[in-house]
């Protein structure tokens, strides 16, 4: 969102007003926007909605001095969003729940294991019995309850990593360890590689999904990857001259307007390329590029 406001000797001044707190007011008719609400507000408090909300008309383009100040919407028309653009993370959006899902994972599986570590075999009338007393139920239970918690207070948690447990037990006449506390350990099948594929599949997703390709936002380690120095710089050549120009109009229209207002029929507006060389060809690595991407 661009706000365009006039100055006393009709001078376009622009402005950004920030996408989170600018929003479309309701048309009166039909789809088209004639009106922004302006508000911090917005997404959070409810209650700063009531008031302190900036009104500014929609510019113009067929009147362009209409109005002392407005807000110009630049975006990418795409059928079926006859207001906002269509957010390109939206294609991604399972893919970023999975991502945001992956650390805290295997930060609680760190933290308490990530699986079942050990069996632990109790006989069931253990506790039914101090000395030669019966315990009622209720004694029973507190005591099995209080016996758990102080079971995996002693083996859970990052504090109490390949702890020993000593236990106690008596022999029958014939020798033979009565029955007991059996404390079995199970094998960990945990694999990291399956988790970090998916990871990395899910990095691929949402960096292809807001336009930026994979070798560019580093999310692809490893032989795959492409990563090697001229690779990079055919991939970050081409992300530059193919998949920004329709970016780059849409910035610069209302920069193109505010020119040709003001007089400056001559200007060329652009947006300054580099383009990665060799170092042969280039000490630098960097040469000048012709931009294609002008409006």
């Amino acid at each position: 969102f661009t706000r365009i406001e006039y100055e006393p000797d009709g001078t376009p001044v622009l402005s950004v007003s920030d996408c989170f707190i600018t929003r479309i007011g309701r048309p009166a008719s039909g789809n088209k926007a004639t009106e922004f609400h302006i508000n911090p507000y917005f997404g959070s408090h409810a209650a700063g909605l009531q008031s302190g909300t900036d009104k500014l008309p929609a510019f113009d383009r067929k009147r362009p001095d209409q109005h002392v100040a407005s807000i110009w919407h630049g975006r990418e028309y795409i059928s079926g969003q006859p207001f906002y653009a269509f957010p390109s993370w939206w294609c991604s959006r399972d893919w970023i729940e999975l991502a945001n899902l992956i650390a805290p994972f295997h930060i609680s599986g760190l933290k308490n294991g990530y699986n079942i570590k050990y069996v632990i075999k109790v006989p069931k009338d253990y506790f039914d019995k101090e000395g030669g007393r019966t315990l009622d139920p209720k004694e029973v239970q507190k005591k099995w309850a209080d016996w758990t918690q102080k079971m995996s207070d002693w083996l859970a948690g990052t504090d109490n990593v390949n702890k020993a447990l000593i236990v106690r037990y008596l022999r029958g006449d014939d020798g033979k360890a009565l029955d007991a506390i059996d404390v079995v350990p199970l094998k960990n099948e945990n694999s990291d590689d399956a988790y970090s594929k998916v990871w990395e599949m899910a990095n691929i997703g949402i960096t292809n999904a807001v336009g930026i390709l994979p070798v560019l936002g580093g999310v692809t380690p490893g032989s795959k990857s492409g990563d090697s120095g001229s690779q990079i710089r055919v991939v970050a050549n081409y992300q530059q001259s193919y998949r920004t120009p329709v970016h780059r109009k849409i910035i610069l229209e209302p920069i193109n307007f505010a020119l040709r207002a003001m007089g400056y029929t001559d200007v060329v507006r652009l947006f300054k390329d580099v383009q990665l060389t060799t170092l042969d060809a280039a000490p630098s690595g960097t040469q000048p590029a012709v931009n294609a991407n002008t409006a």
